[in-house]
C-alpha cells in the first residue's frame, strides 16, 4: 500500500478522486477571501514538550520512538508556533467550493485546494486503511495506571509525564507519546479526553507503528481549519485552535 492508503472509508476524506472537478469547474465556484478585522490566534501546539521529552528519554526509549512515524519529528528545534502566519492563512481562506475534497485557498490570483494527499506529502504521515478496532482483552496499560471503564483525560498523562521517572522503559514510553500526540500535536488540553484508540494503540506498539496516522490527524485537524476563515471575534478578542494545523501554513507560506 502506498503512503496514501484509501480514503474511501474516511468522512472528511475525498472518497470519489475519479470525478473530481476540473480546474475551470473549481474556479467557477469559488470566492473571494472574504474581508475581515484580523483577529489574534492562539495556536494550542506547544512543540516546546520536544525538550522535556528529551530530558527523559533514554536511548532505547528513543530509539522505540524512532522507529514510529513521530520519530522525525523529535529533531525539531524550532517549538514556535506562528499565530501571525496562521491569520494569514485565514485571510486567504475561502468558502470551499467541494469540501469532500479539502480546504481551498486564493493565493496569487489562483485557486488552490489542500487535500490529504498534500498533508501526507508534507507531515509524513500516511494515510490508509487500518485494522484497529476496540480490543477485546483488558488494556493492560490503562488497566495499571487507570480504573477500568474510566475516562481518562490528558490531565491524567500530563501527571503521568511529570512522575515519569518512577515508571519502567515501555510505560515511559508509552506515556511520551501520548504527551508527543497531545501537546505537540494536537494542543490538547488538562480537560482533554483521550481517545481508548490512542491508549489501545500504545498499548501494543507494533500496532501503533503499523496505524496510518494520517487518517487520525487529518480528522482531528479538519473540523478545525475547514471554517478558520468565518471564525470572527471583536477587535479586543481571538481564538484558540487545537489540531495539527501547522501544515495548513505551508502553501502561504511559500506562496
Amino acid at each position: 500500500m502506498d503512503a496514501f492508503g484509501n480514503f474511501n472509508q474516511h468522512v472528511n476524506m475525498p472518497n470519489d478522486f475519479g470525478n473530481m472537478p476540473n480546474d475551470q469547474e473549481m474556479e467557477e465556484a469559488s470566492m473571494d477571501p472574504p474581508s475581515y478585522p484580523q483577529s489574534t490566534i492562539e495556536v494550542r501546539e506547544k512543540w516546546c514538550i520536544l525538550q522535556s521529552l528529551r530530558d527523559v528519554m533514554t536511548p532505547p526509549i528513543e530509539t522505540t520512538i524512532r522507529q514510529t512515524c513521530f520519530g522525525p519529528y523529535l529533531d525539531n528545534r524550532c517549538t514556535i508556533c506562528d499565530s501571525l502566519l496562521l491569520i494569514g492563512v485565514a485571510q486567504l481562506q475561502i468558502s470551499t467550493p467541494f469540501p469532500h475534497l479539502g480546504i481551498s485557498y486564493r493565493l496569487r490570483g489562483g485557486l488552490f485546494t489542500f487535500i490529504p494527499k498534500q498533508f501526507c506529502l508534507i507531515t509524513g504521515l500516511r494515510f490508509g486503511h487500518t485494522s484497529w478496532s476496540p480490543i477485546e482483552h483488558p488494556n493492560l496499560f490503562k488497566n495499571i495506571f487507570f480504573r477500568p471503564g474510566s475516562t481518562v483525560s490528558f490531565g491524567k498523562i500530563m501527571s503521568l509525564f511529570e512522575n515519569v521517572g518512577q515508571l519502567n522503559e515501555d510505560d515511559t514510553t508509552r506515556i511520551c507519546l501520548l504527551m508527543l500526540i497531545g501537546q505537540g500535536f494536537l494542543g490538547w488540553q488538562k480537560t482533554n479526553v483521550v481517545d481508548n484508540m490512542l491508549l489501545d494503540l500504545v498499548d501494543n506498539l507494533e500496532e501503533f507503528r503499523q496505524y496510518p496516522w494520517g487518517n487520525y490527524f487529518w480528522e482531528s485537524t479538519y473540523s478545525v481549519v475547514y471554517n478558520l476563515h468565518n471564525r470572527q471575534k471583536g477587535d479586543d478578542k481571538g481564538f484558540s485552535l487545537s489540531g495539527f494545523v501547522w501544515p495548513f501554513k505551508v502553501p502561504v507560506n511559500v506562496n
